[in-house]
């Protein structure tokens, strides 16, 4: 196997991630154009922010998609995802957002205890099924 030739930038780029400037992340979203669904994220200066907000909220719905409804197409699961989030408003999206990022939390607690208590595999496939 050929290893993949790395771009010089790709260095520069985890440079200024791991030292230089600031960087925060969280929601946002364009009051100048609120027919938009969000921002990916913003720069200015030595600031960077980024929403984790899209891609996690797409990957998430679409995902989900694939359990509710197992016999739609990956076309048909994109679609519908797409068409879905759009039709969300601004706070809705929020809500959404903080009930994914409590369950989270909930599962990281379960998971933490069941390590704790040996029965982690056991959580896990409970977890899965």
């Amino acid at each position: 196997m050929t290893a993949k030739r790395r771009d010089p930038l790709a260095l520069e780029i985890v440079a200024w991630i791991a030292a230089k400037g600031r960087l925060t992340e969280g929601w946002m979203s364009d009051p100048d154009n609120p027919r938009d669904l969000w921002l990916q994220g913003y720069s200015s200066g030595k600031w960077v922010h980024v929403n984790p907000v899209p891609d996690t909220l797409d990957s998430l719905f679409h995902e989900v998609l694939h359990v509710v409804r197992p016999g739609w197409t990956e076309v048909g699961v994109r679609r519908r995802t797409k068409q879905i989030l759009a039709s969300l408003a601004d706070k809705e999206i929020q809500t959404v957002w903080a009930v994914y990022q409590e369950r989270l939390r909930r599962e990281r607690i379960r998971s933490r205890r069941a390590c704790a208590n040996g029965t982690l595999g056991t959580a896990l496939h409970h977890s899965q099924g």
